[in-house]
């Protein structure tokens, strides 16, 4: 995989498991939960302004996935994307700074040999001119 797809991906990653995550605690914290509406919640105070919950409606969607404990299991599963995903970036953002590094260095590895080079050249060249001008 090319290092830039890479960069994308592990932040693509660490992006939606957080965005998970963070519904997860939301819609706990909104008082759906797997025993059900909590007492005193915002969804509780929702679920008296709407009365009969229509089945299939966003409500009754999300009330479900409360009941059942999916919305925690997609905060864990969240979670660990986004972990995953930024422990790849990290890795990427390193490797790639330590690559870099080491680019750096052989430039000025080469620049300092061209210099070196080009000192060598001179000095022929004065001591050709100083055997000439003798």
């Amino acid at each position: 995989m090319e290092e830039d797809t890479g960069k994308k991906v592990a932040k693509v990653a660490t992006v939606a498991g957080g965005a998970t995550a963070a519904t997860s605690a939301a819609v706990t914290g909104l008082g759906f939960t797997s025993s059900g509406i909590a007492a005193g919640s915002t969804a509780a105070a929702i679920q008296s302004g709407i009365g009969a919950v229509q089945a299939g409606s966003l409500f009754a969607t999300v009330q479900s996935l409360g009941a059942t404990g999916a919305v925690f299991g997609l905060g864990i599963v969240g979670v660990a994307v986004a972990g995953v995903g930024g422990l790849a970036y990290l890795g990427f953002k390193l490797f790639s700074s330590n690559k870099k590094k080491e680019e750096k260095k052989d430039d000025e590895s080469d620049e300092e040999q061209a210099e070196k080079e080009d000192k060598k050249k001179k000095e022929v060249m004065k001591k050709e001119v100083d055997n000439n001008d003798k």
